[in-house]
């Protein structure tokens, strides 16, 4: 009731009378406001109304048809579902594992992550349309990629805090959630209007998947990195408190006390001898 159906769905559907009576409503808000329409010129169009595409036609269209606009399509909604959608759905999972935040507390770590995903699509969403998409798309795209391998780079040595790393993610995905805004306008706009509706649910489809069983692999590789630097600091940890022991055994066959002047009992270690330097 609120959207008014496309004249040109309607008159492919063979809904051909409803299309007359849209496109006449239009072209008469259009004289209401003191503009003129020239007539129509050219030759017929002859199309042929069915209530749906087979999936046949489909496939036919997206695969030999246009074969470049299926590429460009899927690796913009496979770029999308890897960075965009990984990242946000993990949001708190990296703030509870790796930060310790509460989780009654990442609601307030969502807040400025949601304002950058919002401010993108409104600041950016016009020059689409001005500048240009193709230029848009790629450069969106591009600085989204380019700022976010800086922050991976800067999360992998622990140089960001949770605080910084959410500033951080607010500028990437404030150019992130235009390019992926961009991906489903993209795809609805670059294939007959037939296969519309089915082309965007096929590439929303295959590139979550595709971007999800990614994302799976990076993850698990994130998991046995992580688990690593944990074996490595314990091993260290173990073999200070080894040497130390040594050390400790070596000093009392001699006949001496352990130095351990300046050195806490419990830096010590559990079971280990702290006396005064003699």
């Amino acid at each position: 009731m609120w959207i008014p159906e496309s004249p040109r769905w309607l008159v492919t559907h063979g809904h051909g009378d409803r299309a007359e009576v849209a496109v006449a409503g239009i072209e008469e808000r259009v004289r209401a406001h003191g503009h003129l329409l020239p007539p129509i010129v050219g030759a017929r169009v002859r199309l042929r109304a069915r209530a749906n595409t087979p999936i046949v036609e489909v496939v036919v269209v997206l695969f030999r048809t246009f074969r470049a606009r299926t590429l460009v399509g899927l690796s913009l909604m496979t770029a999308q579902a890897f960075f965009y959608n990984a990242i946000f759905f993990t949001y708190a999972l990296i703030l509870t594992n790796f930060y310790g935040v509460p989780s009654a507390h990442v609601g307030w770590y969502i807040l400025p992550f949601a304002l950058g995903n919002v401010l993108g699509p409104i600041l950016l969403g016009r020059l689409f349309d001005t500048v240009g998409r193709k230029t848009m798309i790629a450069s969106t795209y591009a600085l989204s990629g380019l700022l976010l391998a800086v922050t991976a780079s800067l999360f992998s040595r622990d140089l960001l805090t949770a605080q910084t790393l959410t500033i951080a993610w607010m500028i990437v995905f404030f150019f992130a959630s235009a390019a992926a805004s961009s991906a489903y306008l993209t795809v609805s706009e670059i294939f007959p209007l037939e296969i519309r509706a089915l082309a965007i649910a096929f590439f929303y489809a295959i590139g979550t998947g595709i971007g999800g069983h990614r994302r799976a692999g990076c993850a698990r590789y994130a998991d046995q990195y992580r688990l690593a630097g944990e074996r490595r600091y314990r091993l260290s940890h173990r073999r200070h408190l080894d040497d130390w022991g040594r050390f400790g055994r070596s000093m009392l066959r001699r006949g001496c006390r352990t130095p351990t002047a300046g050195i806490s009992g419990a830096a010590a270690g559990p079971g280990r001898v702290t006396a005064k330097v003699a």
